[in-house]
């Protein structure tokens, strides 16, 4: 894992930690890196440049219902 990502996954486990939801947080990106790896279109739309980052945003926040705002916020952070 490079240095960039790991220092988006340990701010993410501090955040968890800090709200007492690890386990739900490692269960919901789960679900993102199984709907991520199985259809890779979604990865191309997410990083098209045909797109805003808002319209982006608006597609992560459609897709991704009930997945805790604080990793919603983290795709939000990638996109931009």
């Amino acid at each position: 894992m490079n240095e960039l990502a790991s220092r988006y996954a340990l701010a993410l486990l501090s955040i968890s930690e800090e709200i007492n939801t690890t386990n739900d947080f490692q269960q919901q990106i789960k679900e993102i890196i199984t709907l991520l790896s199985e259809n890779d279109k979604f990865i191309f739309v997410l990083s098209s440049s045909f797109l805003s980052k808002e319209e982006r945003k608006d597609i992560v926040k459609k897709t991704f219902l009930g997945i805790d705002k604080n990793i919603i916020n983290m795709i939000y952070i990638l996109i931009d």
